[in-house]
């Protein structure tokens, strides 16, 4: 099975039945990413590349069933849990999935809302409510949420730090361990590790952030101001590359310029023939 079609399921559909990432980024004229480009860790940009996140999506109304488990007078705040739409929780180690109820269920002071795609158990408490699919901005701009659970997604991460509120990671695959170390590493995380998390790690990353709770929630609010600080908008930067490309190309569909490296061979692309030449001089001189 391809890479593609596991992690994005629908991009052939969208796209073509023969799409390839390879000939995608050879024959793309531009990228626009929306990255952490100004959170700490500078980020190389070259001809064809331009970071031009972040935006924060405007937010919507919380439906009236969530609206109503989330205002219980009984409970100290909600805790939204989500890992994105690939976690098939069907498929996940019992020790994982275990160790998230066994933690929610001790902590009865608090809301759950868990997207959960798996199958679930007859006997999960009131206080967890479980649900396939959530609206997660939503979910996380509500002044109840205090806590947001995640497999620190790209966009899951960028959503979490528009509403401004403190995280617990636990990184699946891909670029999710360098989003979760990076923003745990400044203060604004916890991490936990899928090889090992257990109900007390889960309890005792929670009970961190409640007990500086006001600390961890001023942190991401600075977060987000130095987030959304940009000299223009990230909507109004992307117009302005993606017309300058279509400019560039006159309309012919051809690339403003040519990309070597991708057309260069494994021997050069791996610089052997530099290699090479320096075995050579070296065994000349040594002569």
């Amino acid at each position: 099975m391809e890479f593609a079609d596991f992690v994005i399921p629908t991009l052939k559909s969208l796209a073509s039945p023969k799409f390839d990432f390879v000939k995608f980024h050879k024959e793309s004229s531009f990228f626009l990413s929306e990255a952490f480009d100004r959170l700490g860790l500078p980020l190389s940009e070259v001809n064809d590349y331009k970071g031009v996140g972040p935006n924060c999506p405007k937010v919507g109304k919380l439906p009236s069933n969530l609206e109503t488990f989330v205002n219980d007078p009984k409970s100290k705040g909600t805790i939204f849990v989500a890992f994105g739409s690939h976690a098939k929780w069907d498929i996940a180690p019992k020790y994982i999935t275990n160790a998230f109820f066994e933690a929610f269920s001790y902590l009865t002071d608090y809301r759950f809302i868990f997207s959960f795609n798996g199958k679930i158990k007859s006997s999960v408490p009131k206080h967890i409510l479980i649900l396939e699919w959530s609206p997660q901005k939503e979910i996380l701009n509500h002044p109840k949420t205090k806590i947001f659970i995640s497999h620190s997604g790209l966009k899951s991460t960028t959503e979490a730090i528009c509403a401004a509120i403190p995280i617990i990671f636990m990184p699946l695959y891909a670029e999710q361990k360098a989003n979760s170390q990076f923003l745990t590493y400044f203060g604004h995380a916890e991490t936990l590790d899928k090889f090992s998390v257990s109900a007390k790690d889960v309890i005792e990353a929670i009970e961190r952030i409640e007990i500086n709770f006001p600390k961890r929630k001023q942190k991401m609010e600075k977060l987000k101001r130095l987030y959304l600080d940009r000299i223009i908008n990230p909507m109004d930067e992307a117009s302005f590359y993606v017309t300058k490309v279509i400019k560039a190309n006159k309309g012919n569909g051809r690339l403003p310029f040519k990309r070597v490296s991708t057309e260069q061979s494994w021997f050069i692309f791996l610089s052997f023939d530099l290699f090479a030449l320096l075995f050579a001089f070296v065994f000349i001189v040594s002569k």
